[in-house]
């Protein structure tokens, strides 16, 4: 009889060292931004997207929607609200 293998855990953790890493699922390089990132939940070993989606759905979904949305932001972070329109303001040098 087979010894089931143990389920794999994604955890989403706020990543603070950028440095290209394989996948430990596929083998795939990852290269994280700093900020919050897709790990194997019991080290700091960088998980692919592709990988993270297809073993943790949940949590994948969770990390895409913020991730989405902070560069959403990010794409906003110098525009201004011009009646009916967001228009590009660089920020103002010193």
């Amino acid at each position: 009889m087979k010894t089931p293998k143990p389920p794999i855990k994604i955890a989403i953790k706020d990543n603070n060292c950028c440095v290209k890493s394989p996948c430990p699922i596929c083998g795939r390089i990852v290269d994280p931004d700093a900020g919050p990132q897709l790990f194997m939940a019991d080290t700091w070993e960088p998980v692919c997207e592709e990988c993270a989606e297809k073993h943790s759905p949940v949590i994948f979904n969770i990390w895409a929607k913020f991730q989405r949305r902070s560069s959403f932001a990010r794409a906003f972070q110098d525009c201004r609200y011009d009646g009916d329109q967001y228009v590009h303001q660089p920020p103002e040098k010193p």
